[in-house]
């Protein structure tokens, strides 16, 4: 029997409840049941869709034999699909990653790395690595996603979230983080200072410039409103009454966050707080259509060299 081959063909549950679907182990064996069948999803993806990095050529490809790697005989350039990607230079099987990826977006409140450890019997500093950069993969796959848009509201809260592990202040400092929606999805920011102009960049970061601002917190109010800026702030103390969907979903979101980071982490840093905001948004944004979670986490495979991951990282710390 092979590693995840439970023996009985693939099912979905189905429910009226959609947050309450997901992907089945049966689905997931079905598509990726051995190493080679999760390269070749990644070599489609990368290279027969947009065409060969070096030639832009399609077709003429074979893999080279006990390697990662496929060569182009167009322009005899070796390529492998997981260069530059979350798995670059892994030696764990693709079908373990595939697999961690899988619990990631099934789970309800997010995985510890000691859970990674012990269920795929990997060491410690692997499961580390592994759950990091699944999270980063999550948080560039969203990187581009603009909140609001022309007469399409975004309502924005500046929360503090504790406990975050500081080495100044100790384990029961907290962060500031700027929470935003639209009534599809959420994005965050994590505010180092709260200064007006670190809290306008972030906001311009997440949402789109025509996008009419709400809130209903006097301080973030106060930061946000310039006489000299475009965006269009306004200030409603009764937002539930206006806008109770934008309203729920702020609120949930928090709520979702701070279960996850209390129940699953012992302590998060705050330098590394916005990969776990960025791993929650990706769930929550998509509770409404859960069973595609973890199809949208591996349709796409975006570069992750240490220079994008530190332009992720600017883009969701500011201050």
């Amino acid at each position: 029997m092979a590693l995840l081959d439970l023996g009985y063909p693939a099912h979905e549950y189905k429910t009226t409840r959609k947050s309450y679907r997901g992907t089945s182990l049966q689905q997931f064996y079905e598509a990726f049941p051995t190493d080679d069948a999760c390269l070749d999803h990644m070599f489609r993806i990368r290279f027969l869709k947009d065409g060969c990095p070096k030639c832009g050529g399609f077709g003429d490809w074979y893999r080279l034999e006990g390697l990662r790697s496929f060569h182009h005989q167009l322009c005899h350039s070796n390529r492998s699909p997981t260069a530059d990607t979350l798995l670059n230079g892994t030696r764990i099987p693709l079908q373990l990653w595939f697999y961690a990826m899988l619990h990631f977006t099934n789970s309800s409140h997010g995985l510890s790395r000691t859970f990674i450890h012990r269920h795929l019997g990997i060491a410690q500093y692997n499961a580390f690595r592994m759950c990091r950069q699944i999270r980063y993969q999550m948080a560039a796959l969203d990187d581009s996603a603009i909140l609001g848009g022309h007469d399409r509201p975004v309502f924005v809260r500046l929360e503090k979230v504790s406990p975050i592990v500081r080495q100044t202040k100790g384990k029961h400092a907290y962060a500031r983080v700027m929470i935003a929606n639209d009534g599809s999805a959420v994005r965050t920011v994590v505010i180092t200072k709260s200064n007006p102009n670190f809290v306008r960049d972030a906001l311009r970061s997440k949402a789109h410039p025509d996008s009419p601002i709400v809130t209903d917190c006097t301080s973030t109010f106060g930061l946000l409103s310039d006489s000299t800026s475009k965006w269009k702030i306004r200030y409603h103390p009764r937002i539930l009454e206006l806008y109770p969907e934008l309203w729920q979903q702020n609120y949930g979101f928090l709520k979702y966050f701070l279960l996850m980071l209390r129940t699953q982490h012992k302590g998060v840093s705050h330098h590394r707080l916005w990969l776990y905001l960025k791993e929650a948004e990706f769930r929550y944004s998509r509770r409404q259509r859960s069973h595609e979670t973890f199809w949208d986490l591996v349709a796409q495979f975006p570069i992750l060299t240490p220079e994008r991951k530190r332009g992720l990282e600017r883009r969701n710390i500011f201050g």
